[in-house]
Order: C-alpha cells, then sequence, then structure tokens
C-alpha cells in the first residue's frame, strides 16, 4: 500500500480542528482501516489511487468484507468512479482508472 496516498485519504476524512479521521461510510466512528475498493488479480495495487481509497472504522470495514457487504462495496466503487469523472476524465479514462469497468448503481457497463 502506498502510504503517502493513505495519509491523503485519512488527511481528507479529517474534519477540520480535529486530529483523527472518521469513517467515510457512517461518520460515527474513527477511521483506522484504509478500503481500496477496487480489487483482483493484481488490480489493487495496480489502481490504487487517492480516489478509489477510504478511510473506515473497523465496524464498516469487516461489514464492507463481509457477504453482507455488497451493497456497500458497490456504492464505493460508483464513488469512487464519481470521482474520477468530477475530475473531468472521460468515460474511457474512468474504466482505464477503475479496471476496466464502469459501474451502474444495479450493474457493469
Amino acid at each position: 500500500m502506498d502510504k503517502h496516498i493513505r495519509e491523503v485519504v485519512f488527511k481528507h476524512a479529517t474534519p477540520p480542528g480535529e486530529s483523527y479521521a472518521i469513517c467515510e461510510v457512517c461518520g460515527m466512528e474513527n477511521a483506522t482501516e484504509f478500503h481500496h475498493c477496487i480489487g483482483g488479480n493484481g488490480k489493487r495495487t495496480q489502481h490504487e489511487s487517492v480516489e478509489t481509497g477510504f478511510a473506515l472504522g473497523n465496524k464498516c470495514h469487516r461489514l464492507i468484507e463481509s457477504p453482507y457487504g455488497a451493497e456497500l462495496r458497490r456504492k464505493l466503487i460508483i464513488i469512487a468512479q464519481q470521482r474520477y469523472f468530477d475530475e473531468g476524465l472521460s468515460e474511457d479514462e474512468v474504466r482505464t482508472k477503475m479496471g476496466g469497468k464502469i459501474y451502474e448503481p444495479y450493474g457493469v457497463v
């Protein structure tokens, strides 16, 4: 894991005037875990970026990695994808950054 990326993600999740990051899912617990929303066959490292990383609390990270976390995993993937679109990247560029896929709320294009 790139320590610089983790540092930037946690800095973005730290409220002004605070010294600790807050979970980007629930907003309730301290963020202690780094979640990569792109995974599989070497893709995690290849596509690791500030846009695809999330600061999560332990409970939320355990949930997202469990069999019950599929919907939440998809939501984070869509948020990461939207971050790239907000930067002005084209659909093809976003597809490349997202590991070859464009994710829709109910499927993959």
